[in-house]
């Protein structure tokens, strides 16, 4: 192992927001970055990022967040598992990510269809 990875993976940062608008270009978060702050981190928002499609699984590592926003990312298909793990988290904001709510919506029985990652939240 280099010594630069090494330092990589002990990195830590006291990120508490980290807000990303109209990037184009971003597919999923940076881990390094927000993995370095996972018990800082207050909030996230992602607005506008046409190609953002995933939320990671480490999320549920971040233990302080409090507020996520995730608003106008059409590629965005499904929330990870352990979403149920951020007991800290108070806002949970998701609008405009067609994608996800078609993934979410309720079969002909009034429950919410298997592919939705995690039920108790309002896709």
């Amino acid at each position: 192992m280099e010594p630069e990875e090494k330092e990589d993976k002990d990195l830590q940062l006291s990120l508490k927001t980290f807000s990303i608008r109209s990037l184009g270009v971003l597919t999923d978060l940076p881990q390094l970055l927000l993995e370095g702050s996972s018990s800082t981190l207050q909030q996230i928002q992602i607005e506008n990022c046409d190609k953002f499609a995933v939320l990671p699984a480490w999320l549920q590592n971040l233990t302080s967040l409090h507020k996520l926003e995730i608003i106008e990312c059409p590629r965005l298909l499904i929330l990870p598992g352990g979403m149920d793990h951020l007991t800290g988290l108070r806002q949970l904001r998701i609008r405009a990510c067609p994608n996800l709510g078609l993934r979410c919506q309720k079969d002909g029985r009034g429950r919410l269809a298997q592919n939705c990652s995690h039920p108790g939240d309002r896709c």
